[in-house]
């Protein structure tokens, strides 16, 4: 388990409040800034997830109720326009650049009373 004064300021963290199961995801020097953050119940690292869009994936969701072949004639037509191919890598570039982030190792608080 970390300890928190071990971490640089800018370590992003998962911040769960004692009444709620939501969490806030800041920088270590916003956390501290906040006195209130004294009762919070868990700190843990923030761990990135970035999602990848794909064609494929999209178009399988759709397929329940299509005939057989129907996703790989769908993917050959988009594969064919170079514009689909382009905004595919578009979408992905934009969710690189948002990323969400989850719950990861545990941070002891040890600048505020232990609260992890």
């Amino acid at each position: 388990m970390k300890k928190l004064s071990e971490l640089s300021n800018d370590t992003l963290l998962c911040v769960c409040n004692e009444h709620s199961d939501a969490e806030d995801v800041m920088e270590k020097v916003d956390f501290l800034k906040d006195v209130r953050r004294s009762q919070l119940h868990r700190v843990s690292m923030a761990d990135e997830l970035t999602e990848r869009f794909a064609w494929m994936s999209a178009i399988e969701a759709l397929e329940e109720d299509m005939h057989e072949d129907w996703t790989e004639r769908v993917m050959d037509d988009i594969r064919a326009m170079p514009e689909l191919v382009k905004a595919e890598k578009l979408v992905n570039e934009i969710l690189r650049k948002n990323p969400t982030y989850y719950s990861g190792e545990s941070v002891e608080n040890d600048m505020m009373g232990d609260k992890s």
